[in-house]
């Protein structure tokens, strides 16, 4: 799990967030673009700050 940490991203999670926002559409090939992978956990790093998500409304979360 220290590796993860250590390793910078160029996106995470709050770019996700962000681009569900902005309503563009093909939010899997976006997610797809984004999935790490570190021993054969396949993640999408997470955000920096947690004001990311809590200022993420509940219908952006029920989106596509």
């Amino acid at each position: 799990m220290k590796k993860c940490w250590e390793k910078g991203f160029a996106q995470n999670l709050s770019d996700l967030l962000y681009f569900v926002r902005q309503e563009n559409g093909n939010l899997i090939y976006k997610m797809n673009s984004m999935v790490q992978t570190i021993n054969n956990l396949d993640f999408i790093p997470p955000v920096r700050t947690p004001e990311d998500i809590r200022g993420t409304a509940w219908e952006d979360w029920e989106k596509n």
